[in-house]
């Protein structure tokens, strides 16, 4: 029982045992089965894979040969040793070849061999330093000369090698002619600026020159004794001769302008002797024409500023030219006034106003164009060049201000002129005369025109006096006579007359004082726009002093000094606006001159100027002969032309201080030329000179160059 029960339990072990080793294989069979499912499916995922990315490949591939092969460019490719490995459409129809027939040659078989070893330098240099190469070549066939834009890269594999070369190139031919061609224009525009400046300067020399002659000698014949007729006809010259001058440096100036070598000069100068003496030289235009020409400055504009007064004064001779120009009634006024100030300068605003025709709306724009005026018809009526407001707007950018014009057609124009200056902390501010000196001197201003006699009697307040003012004679008498009958021995004013006035003009006026015992002892001051001719009707009436308009506020007071015992008290003991003496011709040193000087007009000017003034001359037509007589002679001075033949004036002056190297000699050599242009005054200065003055000078030019050492 118990073998039984052994075998029994020995037999379901073993069964159970075999039923375990088929589960277990069943279990390993499956675990294979589903290993050898996971390989496929593995398999399958690879090759899908692969098939993607071969599709992808050959996308990317056919992506690039479309873009490549559609590009408005030429694109090709090289191995190291630069045979063409690939290249585009457009590249093989640049060669006329086919992809296979270029694939495999260089360079060397398609292009001539300077091109193909440039080529093949550009390749090396790409492969050796791994830069981009950037470069315009030019190639010339039988269709002509080709110019292409050029960028060439290296070619690098995946394991980062360099493989080869790429270029990419197109052509640029007409963006490179239309280069050349602007080069050309800027060069011939060049050449033209040098040319046209070459022309002007030649032109203002070979003009100034002559016009020197013609406007010096007129000058020197006026101050003869001449019938009225003749002295009419030379004044008409001179006139002549002075608008043509204008319209020279017009020119001039705005080619300066127009090349920015306009350079501003910064100088201390008296503003309002500038400002008289700038109107004064237009009050015989403004006489002719019948109208006034008044200015005023306001008390607190700085007596002394610090500027180019050359320049200022063109832009107002301008301003105001233009203004008596078109106004042919009325008066022309010019008012200075402080817009601001600080520690170091002051802007200041210049107003010219006038009368008269006035400009519309629409042309205040074309007004300060080159060459324009408001419209055509005024050039033909007028004249001028069109160029003194373009000018005179681009001189007052310079000077960090600018030009605004405000006007009513047939009513009038207002031109506003604003300027930065710098103030000279040297120079004191307006003098003023002690009031309590004068406190008892009274004046009677005699004027039609309302603007005068208000600016008058602003300033004759302003300096302590006085005043009462009427508008005719007629009132000024019946004043004088109210005076007397108020009181036998009436303390009677000083009177400041106008000449052109209607009805009863100054000269009745003076006549009926002088006519009048009760009266005749009136202190009488005339001022007068006649120049010339006004002046001898009071000869025989006593006055104390005649004075041009628009008169000088130092001409004034110097005149009421003179004239008034209780001005000249005041005088002794104030500086107020004097203006000093004018230099004794009997008086000064004389000097022995050497003129350098070709032209024989010119010759015969400065030797009558020098002549008249006492000095004596030498003549030389030469530079050469100039360096010679200075050598032999004893000269105070040498006045020096610059465009002169064997030797010119710039030659002779250097070779005089390269003599007087060493020696304590230095004679003062003066610049007497036409050459006006920008930098000519350097080239003077540079060579040795002392002073320069340009043709056609005037007399007080001449002179002021040869002060220094008449004062020596």
């Amino acid at each position: 029982m118990f073998i039984l029960a052994d075998i029994g339990w020995t037999f379901f072990v073993s069964l159970l045992t075999f039923l375990l080793v088929i589960v277990l294989s069943l279990i390993v069979l499956r675990g294979r089965q589903q290993s050898k499912s996971q390989e496929a499916a593995k398999l399958l995922l690879t090759e899908v894979a692969l098939r993607d990315a071969e599709q992808a490949r050959e996308s990317s591939q056919l992506l690039y040969l479309s873009l490549v092969e559609n590009l408005p460019v030429y694109l090709m490719r090289k191995d190291l040793s630069g045979r063409f490995t690939f290249a585009n459409q457009a590249f093989c129809r640049l060669l006329n070849k086919s992809l296979d027939r270029i694939r495999g040659t260089t360079d060397f078989d398609h292009y001539p061999k300077e091109l193909a070893e440039k080529y093949r330098r550009d390749d090396v240099q790409v492969v050796e330093t791994g830069k981009l190469f950037k470069d315009v070549e030019e190639n010339v066939d039988v269709t002509g000369c080709h110019y292409f834009e050029v960028l060439k890269t290296q070619v690098v594999n995946a394991s980062g090698s360099v493989t080869g070369t790429q270029a990419i190139f197109w052509d640029v031919t007409d963006r490179k002619t239309a280069e050349i061609a602007l080069r050309e224009a800027k060069m011939a525009a060049e050449q033209a600026n040098i040319a046209k400046s070459e022309f002007l300067a030649n032109m203002s020399h070979e003009i100034r020159t002559p016009m020197n002659a013609i406007i010096g000698m007129t000058e020197l014949v006026l101050e003869t004794q001449l019938l009225s007729d003749q002295r009419e006809y030379l004044v008409s010259v001179m006139e002549a001769g002075e608008t043509l001058l204008t319209i020279i440096n017009e020119i001039l100036d705005f080619s300066k302008i127009e090349a920015g070598r306009m350079q501003l000069e910064c100088q201390p100068f008296e503003l309002r002797e500038m400002l008289g003496s700038t109107l004064k030289s237009l009050g015989v235009r403004a006489f002719r024409k019948g109208i006034e020409l008044i200015w005023q400055c306001q008390d607190d504009v700085p007596a002394w500023i610090v500027g180019d007064s050359t320049r200022l004064r063109q832009i107002l001779f301008n301003l105001v030219g233009n203004a008596i120009k078109f106004t042919s009634q009325g008066e022309v006024l010019l008012s200075v006034r402080k817009l601001s100030e600080n520690g170091s300068s002051t802007e200041l605003e210049f107003l010219v106003i006038d009368t008269g025709i006035g400009i519309a709306d629409s042309n205040y724009a074309k007004i300060f164009d080159a060459f324009q005026q408001a419209d055509s018809s005024t050039t033909r009526r007028y004249g001028g060049t069109g160029l003194g407001l373009a000018i005179s707007r681009r001189l007052a950018q310079l000077m960090s201000g600018d030009i605004e014009v405000e006007s009513v057609l047939g009513k009038g124009s207002t031109f506003r002129f604003h300027a930065k200056f710098g103030q000279d902390a040297s120079r004191s501010r307006n003098p003023v005369i002690d009031v309590a000196k004068l406190q008892d001197v009274s004046i009677l201003v005699v004027d039609d025109n309302a603007t005068n006699r208000k600016i008058l009697v602003e300033v004759l307040t302003a300096w302590g006096l006085a005043v009462y003012a009427v508008d005719s004679g007629k009132a000024a008498l019946d004043y004088l006579q109210s005076l007397l009958q108020e009181s036998p021995s009436p303390s009677l004013p000083a009177l400041l007359t106008d000449y052109n006035m209607p009805e009863m003009d100054g000269a009745m006026l003076c006549s009926k004082i002088r006519g009048d015992a009760q009266l005749a002892d009136i202190k009488i001051i005339v001022l007068s726009s006649s120049v010339g001719v006004a002046q001898k009707e009071f000869g025989h009436l006593g006055i104390a002093a005649f004075l041009y308009k628009p008169v000088k506020q130092s001409e004034l007071f110097n005149a009421l000094v003179n004239s008034v015992d209780a001005f000249a008290n005041a005088a002794q003991e104030s500086n107020a606006l004097l203006i000093p003496p004018s230099t004794d011709l009997e008086s000064v040193r004389r000097l022995n001159v050497l003129l350098a000087e070709d032209g024989l007009a010119n010759q015969k000017l400065a030797i009558g100027l020098l002549k008249r003034w006492g000095h004596s001359v030498t003549v030389v037509e030469n530079g050469a002969d100039a360096v010679e007589a200075w050598a032999a002679g004893d000269f105070d001075a040498i006045l020096m032309d610059v465009q002169m033949p064997v030797m010119d004036g710039l030659e002779a002056t250097q070779s005089i201080r390269s003599k007087e190297a060493g020696t304590s000699r230095h004679i003062p050599i003066i610049a007497v030329t036409a050459h006006a242009m920008a930098g000519d005054r350097e080239k003077c200065l540079l060579a040795g000179m002392d002073g320069y003055v340009t043709k056609p000078f005037k007399k007080q030019a001449l002179y002021d160059a040869l002060r220094p050492l008449i004062q020596k």
